[in-house]
């Protein structure tokens, strides 16, 4: 069992849906959570009448349920009053006013944000994960939002790494979207951790992502958009960083591919442009790990497929006609190269050099 969670911050951020972030700052931010309520200070505050009811009609049977899942899972609720409420959170206006921490929690260690679109291109997928995978590496945490797409594949990547990584939910615990994602949340428990300012029985809402991709940004000290479209909610996120002085690096792909329009656009307004993980590395004084290059152990024909992968992403279909060998032989030693870490496949039947 872990610690029992203070029921009055429960009791606060069940009120975070009817009041913003910055009004709720506002108007707790004179008393304690407990002074809050059983002083009622909210009587003589300037509040509508339907926020009124909801506080006065608070659910406390709800809160003493959401306290109860929070101590039997090990879920930290952490508000603002804490000492251990993350410093880097107070470059928000809005910051939240309470947050619900599960796993292995630690705000001191640097961490950088990998973020872009829900539909990546192969080449989107590849480069994202192969800068995550590096920045991981070499000792950054990995911050992103557990969305699809480039979002998934920048915490896959840091976890291959057996690095750190942290997610930063549109929803509460019991309820992790995608539900396709549950599986890589609880990979990410193992050496990570999940963030949320929304209790754990709180489902995924539309306005809850762009909202929480200012918590993404104030966590790291650096955003990487791989791939992100004109209308990205990475390029929100960039928004939120580039207001805080965090800096923006953003990775340029074809001028040709409308998922790239928005990396250009960031670019163009003074992003770092990023060919690789050493041009962010760089600006933390950190170098890449040496790589290792090939296997002693591999049979010829395993040595010629590898030889004949690069990293750009090649077709199955192309890559048998490169390398004229049975489709079998081919497809066994693929199999083996991938269990020994030196190819990767992708969606489509796609293969990469790692």
């Amino acid at each position: 069992m872990g610690i029992v969670p203070d029921r009055y911050l429960i009791a606060i951020s069940l009120l975070s849906p009817y009041i913003a972030p910055k009004s709720l700052n506002a108007l707790v931010k004179d008393f304690t959570p407990e002074e809050f309520f059983t002083r009622k200070a909210w009587l003589n505050q300037p509040l509508s009448e339907e926020i009124l009811a909801h506080i006065k009609n608070l659910d406390w049977a709800q809160v003493d349920k959401i306290a109860a899942w929070c101590e039997k899972n090990g879920v930290q609720v952490l508000g603002k009053w804490s000492h251990s409420y993350p410093e880097k959170l107070s470059r928000l206006t809005d910051a939240p006013v309470v947050l619900y921490l599960w796993g292995e929690v630690n705000f001191s260690e640097q961490a950088v944000a990998v973020v872009g679109t829900r539909n990546p291109t192969n080449y989107g997928r590849e480069v994202a994960y192969r800068i995550a995978k590096e920045l991981a590496e070499a000792g950054l945490i990995i911050v992103s939002g557990l969305a699809r797409g480039l979002d998934s594949v920048a915490h896959q990547a840091a976890l291959d790494a057996r690095g750190k990584t942290i997610a930063v939910l549109g929803s509460g615990f019991q309820h992790i979207y995608p539900p396709e994602n549950k599986g890589l949340a609880e990979r990410i428990l193992a050496t990570g951790f999940l963030i949320s300012e929304y209790p754990p029985d709180t489902s995924p809402k539309q306005w809850h992502f762009p909202a929480r991709n200012r918590i993404i940004a104030a966590i790291s000290e650096g955003v990487v958009v791989v791939e992100a479209g004109e209308e990205s909610g990475a390029l929100i996120t960039c928004d939120f960083a580039l207001d805080m002085g965090v800096e923006v690096y953003a990775v340029p792909g074809s001028i040709l591919s409308p998922s790239s329009k928005g990396c250009h656009r960031l670019i163009k307004e003074g992003a770092k442009l990023v060919e690789s993980a050493q041009d962010i590395l760089e600006d933390f004084h950190l170098q890449l790990f040496p790589k290792k290059l090939t296997d002693p152990d591999l049979t010829s024909e395993e040595r010629k497929v590898l030889e004949a992968l690069t990293l750009e992403p090649i077709l199955l279909e192309d890559l048998l006609q490169k390398l004229n060998l049975e489709t079998s032989s081919v497809l066994a030693a693929l199999a083996v190269l991938e269990v020994k870490g030196l190819i990767r496949s992708l969606p489509g039947n796609y293969f990469v050099k790692c």
